[in-house]
């Protein structure tokens, strides 16, 4: 997990940014992970439900239709520090929502000083980093012909999937937008960018010839 993301994001993408009008953060997903039994979990819940709506979280539960799944958790809304997923078998965490790695980091611990939980997770990753990117030039139509395309005309994107990556843009055409989920490391953002930046540039303009 990478603290500094944001910064360091915008150090390596110096060089590309002249070709959009904005690259955010748009969503943090990250997990936490703790050893607790179910029944200390609750203890530790319950008795801070009376200050819910000062603190203004929404509790929500959702469970499984198996009483004992691994799947069972408590959702919570904690506002600007993200959606909350607490699974009760072992405790662990999701959380969700914006707007930077240190943003989702401070939510987390915001809600483990909700509980009044002493027990820390042993481990915190974000696994899942969401970039919001608007080019300044418009994205070509033919997008959807190249091999490396997928598209269907019950949605609106268009996603280029490249095979060594877990990072898939998703392109809208209509809003010259496009959302790139997946990302882990600045490193891999700025490569994915680069890439579609030099694809979108070939469509246009086909590929660059190299001097004999």
């Amino acid at each position: 997990m990478n603290l500094l993301f944001s910064r360091q994001l915008k150090s390596r993408c110096k060089k590309l940014f002249p070709h959009f009008k904005a690259v955010r953060i748009v969503n943090v997903v990250m997990h936490a992970t703790r050893t607790r039994s179910p029944s200390r979990l609750r203890r530790l819940i319950l008795p801070h439900t009376s200050i819910l709506k000062r603190h203004k979280i929404d509790r929500s539960i959702y469970s499984t239709s198996e009483p004992y799944s691994p799947f069972e958790h408590d959702r919570y809304d904690a506002g600007k520090h993200g959606k909350i997923l607490i699974f009760k078998k072992k405790g662990n965490i999701i959380r969700a929502g914006k707007h930077d790695v240190l943003d989702g980091y401070k939510g987390i611990l915001f809600f483990l000083k909700w509980t009044n939980d002493l027990d820390w997770p042993t481990f915190i990753c974000a696994p899942n980093i969401v970039l919001l990117c608007e080019l300044k030039a418009q994205i070509p139509p033919t997008i959807k012909d190249h091999y490396l395309s997928s598209w269907s005309s019950k949605f609106p994107g268009v996603a280029i999937n490249w095979p060594d990556t877990s990072c898939t843009p998703e392109l809208y055409l209509t809003s010259n937008k496009f959302i790139l989920p997946g990302v882990t490391k600045p490193e891999e953002a700025v490569q994915v960018l680069s890439r579609l930046l030099k694809l979108l540039r070939e469509i246009r303009f086909g590929p660059l010839k190299v001097a004999q």
